[in-house]
């Protein structure tokens, strides 16, 4: 089987997951927006309703007369004495409405009811409840897969402006990519290099003191080191500001170098909160990872041969650990781009974990379909790239893949 073949099919099997996994969200988050939707309906009828009546009869006629074209483009009838009638027509026909209260017909009655009839159909047909569930699910389907959820159904302020759902989840990503990604890399770096140094020395004073560390940091939720940093550095030593995001002066707006200085002052705290409570159990992962393949047969057969243990550990070892490696950095560096609820609440930074909170809050369904799609398009896509990274990483899957 060569590569070309092997990444066909591993790519197919990537689209077959996405398909199938936006597909069963889509069920899912339908049969929410349903109860979503009814909550809404109720709400905006009372609204509707108490605008219309609020001035007497004179302002519900002028309220049905100005909403007419949409209730006879949603087809919205009631039926007086057997016969169908459109709402529209009724209280656009100044004879036929004179008719009716001569018939005894309470127009105001009437009237009411017509506002809750369009109501409901206009807002089924926002959200979309006008079809029978398998087409919509299927429809909600391909507007995710095409990325045209249309607008949020809450306010983002924080945000700033947008045009769409996936322009807000874009920009929201961004942010957290901005905190969470650097902090990972720089924690990533520093604990494969102290990992391997552990593994070196397996059992001594390094060893031990990151394994002690790494489990006291591991004990600490991430949030509450935050508070206290944020208390001591930020408010007794006034060092790092205490709001991590903070729009910039307008005086540096175009100036990069000062607008680098600008985040790098804001963005320090949060970061060095993150490497600190992070590292040492990092180290730890790839500490033992090293020492699983400082055992192998190869190992010793290249320290028999004489040659230098440095050699040994990066042009061996570290070889061969790449996979489960690599696998831990992508995969960690996926998170890196969802951020972290709490945290960024902590430190005040309106990224991805941010806009999850404030999404359920606001019962935004559109918002919370982005992120799940966004969640499986990017797990499925870094697994295809491992897949693919693996025959170059380790021989064996090379080897098993063309025999």
């Amino acid at each position: 089987m060569g590569l070309g073949t092997y990444a066909l099919g591993r790519l197919s099997n990537a689209v077959m997951v996405i398909l199938i996994a936006t597909f069963i969200c889509s069920a899912v988050f339908n049969a929410l927006m349903e109860i979503k939707a009814d909550e809404v309906i109720s709400s905006r009828l009372q609204e509707e309703k108490q605008r219309a009546l609020g001035h007497g009869a004179k302002s519900l006629f002028e309220y049905l007369e100005y909403h007419a074209p949409d209730m006879e483009r949603y087809n919205v009838t009631i039926e007086i004495d057997g016969k169908v009638y459109l709402c529209s027509r009724i209280f656009t026909n100044r004879t036929l409405m004179k008719e009716l209260q001569d018939r005894g017909i309470d127009i105001l009655s009437l009237g009411g009811t017509c506002i809750e009839r369009y109501i409901v159909a206009f807002e089924k047909h926002r959200w979309g409840l006008d079809q029978p569930p398998m087409m919509r699910i299927l429809l909600y389907t391909y507007r995710t897969l095409t990325f045209s959820l249309g607008r949020p159904i809450g306010e983002y302020k924080q945000y700033g402006e947008y045009e769409d759902v996936f322009s807000l989840l874009m920009l929201a990503m961004s942010r957290s990519m901005l905190l969470f990604t650097i902090a990972y890399l720089i924690n990533m770096s520093i604990a494969i290099y102290i990992g391997l140094k552990m593994a070196r020395n397996f059992g001594g004073i390094l060893d031990r003191g990151v394994a002690v560390a790494g489990m006291i940091a591991h004990a600490m939720p991430l949030y509450w080191v935050g508070l206290l940093m944020i208390l001591f550095f930020s408010v007794y030593l006034r060092l790092f500001p205490m709001r991590a995001f903070e729009s910039p002066p307008p005086t540096i707006e175009n100036n990069f170098t000062e607008l680098f200085k600008w985040w790098s002052w804001h963005l320090a705290l949060p970061i060095i909160t993150i490497v600190l409570i992070a590292v040492g159990p990092t180290a730890y992962v790839v500490r033992n990872m090293v020492i699983n393949v400082l055992q192998e047969d190869f190992v010793m057969v290249a320290r028999a041969k004489g040659l230098p243990e440095r050699y040994i550990l990066y042009r061996h070892v570290l070889r061969a650990a790449s996979p489960p490696i690599a696998t831990t950095i992508l995969l960690g560096l996926l998170n890196t781009f969802f951020g972290a609820i709490i945290s960024e609440r902590v430190f005040q930074w309106p990224g991805m974990g941010f806009l999850y909170w404030m999404a359920i809050n606001n019962g935004d369904i559109v918002v919370l379909m982005g992120l799940n799609y966004l969640f499986i398009l990017l797990f499925v896509s870094i697994k295809f790239f491992l897949d693919i990274l693996y025959c170059f990483l380790d021989p064996r899957i090379k080897t098993a893949r063309t025999v």
